[in-house]
């Protein structure tokens, strides 16, 4: 992609940042789905499944609550 007043290399750079970002974006969305479906499909409450995030993701146990919070 080319981004006019942009000399060709940074307009390359530029390009695959956006790409980056949207594949990015795009395994979050993913990745929140699923932490919904573990939710939905959980017999336990939803701190159960953000403890299980946590070791799953090695993030700690408050980073995993946000994921889940914002799954369902």
């Amino acid at each position: 992609m080319v981004v006019p007043g942009l000399s060709r290399r940074r307009s390359i750079l530029f390009g695959r940042l956006q790409s980056v970002e949207r594949t990015r974006s795009k395994m979050e969305a993913r990745q929140l789905c699923d932490i919904a479906e573990l939710v939905s499909s959980s017999s336990g409450i939803s701190r159960d499944v953000a403890q299980e995030v946590a070791l799953a993701l090695s993030i700690t146990p408050r980073a995993a609550e946000r994921m889940v919070s914002l799954a369902v």
